[in-house]
């Protein structure tokens, strides 16, 4: 068990640390079309190339949005998932023998 939790512990350090890159990505590119927004208002940017970027900037930031790693996994409770796991595979064997068809 201990093994399991190291490793989930590992887990989760690398999905912050995806996580956190992936905010700043965001944060950079919503900065920088906003930016680039006032500058168009102010007319320091033509307006096609206005259109070009903002729709590359916006394409990349609602990628990003969607990424897996925006809903993370992060839990205080580690050892009572690791607990409940185990005991979950120590007995699905025979929970498979004795389910009816419907549950199987």
């Amino acid at each position: 068990m201990v093994y399991i939790n190291i490793k989930l512990k590992r887990k989760l350090a690398t999905n912050l640390k995806d996580n956190i890159q992936l905010k700043k990505r965001l944060t950079e590119l919503q900065t920088f079309l906003g930016e680039m927004e006032e500058k168009y208002v102010l007319g320091r940017l033509e307006g096609h190339l206005y259109e070009k970027y903002s729709e590359k900037y916006n394409w990349e930031i609602r990628k990003l949005e969607q990424e897996p790693g925006q809903k993370g996994f992060d839990s205080s409770n580690r050892e009572k998932i690791v607990e409940k796991a185990i005991s979950i595979a120590g007995t699905i064997s025979q929970d498979w023998l004795s389910a009816d068809f419907v549950r199987k």
